[in-house]
């Protein structure tokens, strides 16, 4: 991705790509931590950073938690009290940065501002993994869980265009946006898209598209005045090369892991079965 936008860059916004020297914060995920230098298409790669971070961390943040409790309380208590409190630290942590380091690059894009809205997600992955069975057979349940979503949603929306208040924005909108999302993929869990094979597609390749969209944008509207021949062929060229790198390089390294996985893994529990 570096080497394309330094040929799409390098004469008129070598600013855009990574120069060698600031590799490392890239290739050791600690780009949301630290440095100044703005590189504008791989800005949003700070979003990777904050998963693998949190991936390697909060399991270990369970199994202490575990630790702790585990003569007080069932696991699956434990495990509803130890994300509820993730997700509470998580808010107060950025609600302190905010007010005091906010001209920081860690009070909007460091883990550590981000750790309720993964744990959010942990959340709604406890309640659909424990209630599931519940809600799969409640559809009245689930649909007001959808249109409960769906309004906080639109209501973050409102009152951030409407009112452009600041406190608001920095407090409360990430909060309602994460959980409105959350109501709304309960709310749309059980319902069979299987018919619906562009949204299918799209939603198959859309991480590669997230990572390698930014690569073109630039590029593409400097060079066309017409913006929509340019917007069409932003949204061709960039699908294209998603679906490319996500057969050259995803599909095979998680088939791999696939392997790994049943053949160190899986032997192990055919045997304790």
């Amino acid at each position: 991705g570096n080497l394309l936008a330094y040929f799409l860059y390098r004469h008129t916004n070598p600013e855009y790509y990574i120069p060698f020297n600031d590799y490392p914060r890239y290739l050791l995920f600690y780009k949301n931590f630290f440095g100044s230098q703005y590189h504008w298409c791989f800005e949003h790669v700070w979003s990777l950073c904050v998963e693998e971070h949190f991936y390697l961390l909060f399991p270990l943040f369970l199994i202490i938690s575990g630790f702790i409790v585990r003569r007080f309380l069932s696991v699956k208590r434990m495990l509803f009290l130890t994300v509820t409190l993730a997700i509470t630290g998580g808010i107060a942590l950025r609600s302190f940065l905010l007010v005091y380091y906010h001209d920081s690059i860690n009070a909007y894009e460091s883990t550590l501002v981000r750790l309720d809205q993964l744990s959010i997600g942990v959340f709604a992955g406890l309640l659909l993994f424990y209630y599931g069975n519940d809600l799969r057979s409640n559809q009245k349940k689930v649909l007001v869980a959808f249109i409960a979503g769906l309004l906080m949603f639109f209501s973050a929306i409102f009152m951030n265009i409407r009112y452009n208040n600041e406190m608001y924005i920095k407090h409360v909108f990430t909060v309602q946006i994460t959980i409105s999302f959350m109501l709304m993929i309960i709310g749309v869990y059980y319902v069979d898209f299987s018919r619906l094979l562009v949204f299918r597609i799209i939603a198959y390749y859309s991480y590669n598209w997230y990572l390698w969209h930014t690569v073109f944008a630039k590029f593409i509207s400097n060079n066309l005045l017409n913006k929509y021949i340019g917007l069409t062929l932003y949204l061709l060229i960039s699908f294209t090369v998603a679906v490319f790198f996500t057969v050259l390089i995803e599909e095979r390294f998680l088939n791999n892991r696939a392997l790994f996985m049943d053949k160190y893994f899986g032997a192990a529990n055919e045997k304790e079965v």
